[in-house]
């Protein structure tokens, strides 16, 4: 099952693909839901199989066939194929233009509707299994509890997979494992209001990727402090020249964060370019990057 609103770009058709025949049920249950939707659909039974096949060879086929798909105006494409989607969906996902769907994200929403003792059993290709898709999908919809809730080794196991020798030792340390709820939202333009204002977390959530949440709540502090004592403790003055100070900054640290994720969880030529444009950098040229972030102190803290 594949659930989402169809563009309303009328009279441009849905592209489907697949890696042979298979994705027909696919073509057929659209058939039957959206009857009067236009539907080209792209079997490659020339390359057939794919699931054998190594991890750029799969993402050389699926950006060709969905380029070819594009080129003829299609308002939407469809991945029936789990071999492609476990292992070129990003790479899909950011050649087009056009919302993407894949089967692995509704099989993974049907599987926790039907299973009841959590336990998922997947069949697939070399390629798919290899790939920890399908564990990704399940395991990103387990439910999201505010707090500390058990997790496991062989969830995060599967969010690593390919990593050298030396990285994958620091899996095998931990006796036990957590997971901690994190939060992320856009940045906002306004914190304070009158004599109440936000501070850490609550102003800037933020990912993990840039291991900066504790030190700008700490940074808001100081410059909270630093506001209110140029201001004569005029709470509402300092509350504005505070927030002034910090949003621009703290804005930077959020966006920054989730690309320093795709950066650091890089796949295929993506990955290659990133490898190519830090090697051979010096500590000090890596640090000259970071001067903006590192280079703050409290006698800077309240430039806006």
């Amino acid at each position: 099952m594949i659930s989402a609103s169809v563009p309303n770009n009328t009279g441009n058709p849905i592209g489907v693909f697949d890696s042979g025949v298979g994705g027909l049920t696919v073509v057929h249950a659209l058939m039957e839901r959206l009857p009067c939707e236009k539907i080209i659909y792209f079997g490659d039974t020339a390359r057939v199989p794919y699931g054998v096949k190594s991890t750029e060879t799969i993402i050389g086929y699926a950006r060709q066939i969905a380029g070819f798909l594009l080129a003829r105006d299609v308002k939407m494409l469809i991945v029936a194929c789990n071999t492609m989607s476990a292992v070129a969906y990003e790479e899909i996902r950011r050649l087009s233009a056009v919302p993407v769907l894949d089967v692995i994200e509704a099989g993974a929403d049907m599987a926790l509707v039907a299973t009841k003792t959590k336990r998922v059993g997947v069949i697939g290709t070399p390629a798919t299994i290899n790939s920890e898709a399908y564990t990704r999908a399940i395991h990103s919809r387990d439910k999201e509890e505010w707090g500390v809730t058990d997790g496991s080794k062989e969830e995060v196991e599967s969010y690593f997979q390919g990593i050298c020798p030396q990285a994958r030792q620091l899996i095998e340390l931990p006796k036990t494992w957590k997971r901690w709820a994190t939060a992320d939202r856009e940045p906002i333009a306004r914190w304070s209001f009158g004599r109440a204002t936000l501070l850490g977390d609550a102003a800037h959530p933020t990912t993990q990727y840039m291991a900066q949440g504790a030190c700008m709540a700490l940074e808001d502090a100081v410059t909270l402090g630093e506001a209110l004592r140029v201001n004569g403790n005029d709470w509402v003055k300092a509350l504005d020249l505070y927030q002034r100070s910090r949003i621009t900054r703290t804005g930077r640290i959020v966006l920054s964060g989730r690309e320093m994720g795709r950066l650091y969880h890089a796949k295929g030529v993506e990955r290659q370019i990133r490898n190519s444009l830090w090697k051979g950098r010096t500590q000090e040229r890596f640090y000259d990057a970071m001067e903006w972030l590192y280079g703050w102190n409290v006698t800077n803290c309240l430039t806006d």
